[in-house]
């Protein structure tokens, strides 16, 4: 029969409904704890050290353990139950009952932002759990061996009268982003006269690495960061075997951030390979970067050979520059230089032409040019060329191949009504001319445009289906988005590892869309740890704005 005091509980602990009191001292943080070899995951609050104690969340140890635990808002009276044992105390004091008998605690049950936490000794007493404290590692040790039971999974028991394998740390050397060809050290502590193996989903350099006892219980070993990978959560694992026995898998508490790809380079003007006529060309170009990010001052400019970085407008976003004095006719060279916050760098060089022959254009203009436009405006560009051609126009990268139509002879006009996520910062306007005897030319006009439109719409994504199981070991990620949108995909694993919460990056980057607003990501594999189950992937996606604006987040979760 339930306690009247814990009338109304639901079988999940409702924490939101405690107050808070004063949060404790920041002294008392990064410990961590274990229950079996297996990391205790805190969302909130984590575990802290107060007057000679270690305090512990609650909910959190107690589910670990396969306790349910309840809480009754009216008498701030939780209520936890496993098995047989049931224990009772309430928020403020120091008397708990186990199984009806009186027990008193070190200190008292008290709430901290939201989350209700207990000294460690007496989560000892309540379920009969061994508790060992590693000073070296700050790491509570909880074994459920002696009057508990084991989590069930894949590790082996210890055989009878031996000690059972366990993994109390495990930590790493990055102290920043790693890139390619860095070299990490991982250092394990546990049992000692095993075997230790390492394992980071995603890396395939890093798939069962053995670690080498160096010291009686520490185990240490490395691997070297490939080239491709940008992940902000990846996960180190790690598994510990002695005499037939397995420790559980054992998640570090240090996720690495992995960033070995340079920012991406688009949208340039002139175009690539472009013949112009002869004149100051505005040279231009967006980038973005879907690891560290763009660095400040990061990014280099060069024309014809010439460093002009102190004369041209570079933004997070972007880079513009256009000469004082008419460039030389015949090739031009420029070279943009971008680097990301972890120091990778991109470079992108490109030739255009001027030339007198290809003053196909003799005027090109646009209205309105002297405001920045906003969602809803409407923009107006004319070119006066030789009669019978054709004519398009681009704005930045973020509107391309629009149709001028002749309508007087030589003048060819089109239109562009400014839409959500059109932002630009002084961004060319580009006509591509080619003549009734087939030449063709590039031109821009003398100003530059800024828009203001805010953020682009979110991107969809139309494969894979949300709740339909994929066959196979690959997906293809696929949606749509605005045309020639720059789209940022992030996919994660999320299941369960023994008994608690397992999740990681599975692949991230950008990918820029077609001139229909088709995306795709192919070949992508499912790739997460050996041990984990009830496996649900969630692959995310938002586009990224010509002016560095971040949409909406579409996300679906599916299945294998």
């Amino acid at each position: 029969m339930k306690s009247p005091t814990c009338r109304a509980i639901s079988s999940t602990l409702t924490i939101a409904a405690l107050s808070a009191v004063a949060a404790l001292p920041a002294a008392a943080q990064n410990i961590n704890v274990t229950v079996d070899g297996d990391v205790v995951s805190f969302a909130g609050q984590q575990p802290v050290q107060r007057f000679g104690s270690v305090l512990v969340p609650l909910r959190g140890v107690f589910e670990k353990l396969g306790a349910t635990v309840a809480y009754d808002g009216a008498t701030k009276t939780i209520l936890a139950l496993k098995g047989s044992t049931s224990v009772q105390l309430q928020i403020g004091g120091t008397a708990a009952q186990v199984n009806g008998q009186a027990r008193t605690l070190s200190s008292p049950a008290q709430a901290v932002n939201g989350t209700t936490l207990v000294p460690l000794r007496f989560v000892s007493e309540a379920l009969g759990a061994e508790v060992k404290w590693s000073a070296a590692s700050r790491t509570v040790v909880i074994a459920t061996i002696r009057g508990g039971t084991r989590g069930s999974g894949d590790s082996a028991p210890a055989a009878p009268g031996s000690s059972p394998v366990e993994i109390t740390s495990l930590t790493h050397s990055a102290t920043r982003a790693l890139r390619a060809g860095d070299s990490l050290t991982v250092t394990l502590q546990g049992t000692p006269g095993g075997a230790a193996t390492l394992n980071v989903p995603g890396i395939d350099a890093a798939r069962n690495v053995p670690l080498s006892e160096t010291t009686p219980g520490t185990y240490v070993g490395s691997f070297t960061v490939p080239r491709g990978i940008n992940s902000k959560g990846a996960s180190l694992l790690a598994t510990l075997k002695k005499g037939g026995a397995t420790s559980p898998t054992f998640q570090s508490g240090q996720p690495l951030i992995v960033d070995t790809v340079g920012p991406t380079l688009t949208s340039l003007s002139p175009a690539p390979n472009a013949t112009l006529a002869p004149g100051k060309p505005l040279i231009y170009g967006t980038f973005s970067d879907a690891g560290e990010g763009v660095a400040t001052g990061g990014a280099r400019l060069l024309v014809n050979g010439k460093d002009v970085t102190d004369q041209a407008t570079i933004t997070e976003a972007f880079f513009s520059y256009r000469p004082d004095t008419d460039l030389p006719n015949g090739k031009n060279t420029a070279v943009a230089i971008v680097q990301d916050d972890a120091g990778n760098e991109t470079r992108r060089e490109w030739g255009f032409t001027l030339s007198p022959s290809e003053a196909l254009i003799k005027e090109l203009t646009f209205s309105p040019d002297t405001k920045t436009l906003e969602p809803g405006d409407e923009l107006t560009v004319t070119v006066t060329a030789q009669p019978g051609g054709k004519a398009r126009f681009a704005l930045g990268g973020a509107v391309t191949d629009r149709v001028l139509n002749e309508g007087a002879a030589g003048v060819y006009t089109g239109t562009y009504t400014v839409r959500k996520g059109d932002s630009l910062a002084q961004a060319p306007i580009t006509v591509t001319f080619t003549s009734a005897s087939g030449r063709t030319v590039t031109q821009s006009a003398n100003q530059s445009v800024t828009i203001a439109a805010g953020a682009p719409d979110k991107p969809t994504i139309t494969s894979p289906q949300p709740g339909t199981p994929v066959g196979g070991d690959t997906i293809t990620l696929a949606g749509k988005a605005k045309p020639n949108a720059t789209v940022r995909y992030h996919l994660r694993y999320e299941g369960t590892l023994i008994i608690i919460p397992a999740s990681g990056t599975v692949t991230e980057g950008e990918v820029k869309a077609d001139a229909q607003g088709n995306w795709s990501v192919p070949n992508i594999k499912l790739s997460s740890p050996s041990g984990v189950r009830s496996l649900t992937y969630t692959a995310s996606v938002e586009a990224i704005g010509a002016a560095g604006e971040v949409s909406e987040t579409s996300s679906v979760a599916f299945q294998k």
